[in-house]
């Protein structure tokens, strides 16, 4: 029986969390099958952080940390009308909740009840994060917006 999760991100970048925390996967600091949050609660660990990417998988959680930078591309003699480049200032990826198969990437099977930064990637750009039911992946690199297509 899967456990699900949801998430609010806000356009402060603030993470919002309910829903079942049997491996810790809310980030609240507790778990255990009969902790579980029926209203959503700010994720305290890191609400000093502005969250730009946050995934949920099979109890565990992963999110990006930084700021997105627009830059807009000079699109002379081109057919799309306007793109944007977007740059990743910090690019911080943590982890928390079932650590079972390595899915958090802090090279143990360890379980976190609080978010942890995957070490590993710390000199890596990271842009966006996914979660599955028990791996998880991230994108590195850049990435670029094409808002409106062709004329």
């Amino acid at each position: 029986n899967p456990k699900l999760i949801y998430k609010l991100l806000p356009g402060d970048g603030q993470v919002y969390v309910f829903g079942g925390n049997s491996d810790g996967q809310l980030g609240t600091g507790d778990a255990g099958e009969k902790v579980f949050s029926l209203q959503p609660k700010l994720l305290l660990p890191l609400h000093n952080k502005k969250i730009i990417d946050i995934a949920c998988g099979g109890r565990h959680t992963l999110c990006v940390t930084g700021s997105l930078v627009f830059q807009p591309i000079d699109l002379s003699g081109s057919r799309l009308t306007s793109a944007c480049h977007v740059r990743i200032a910090e690019g911080q990826v943590y982890a928390w909740g079932k650590g079972k198969e390595g899915r958090l990437g802090c090279a143990t099977q360890d379980s976190s009840s609080i978010p942890h930064p995957v070490v590993s990637l710390n000199a890596i750009k990271i842009v966006s994060v996914e979660a599955g039911w028990s791996h998880s992946m991230c994108l590195s690199g850049t990435c670029f917006l094409f808002p409106s297509c062709f004329i």
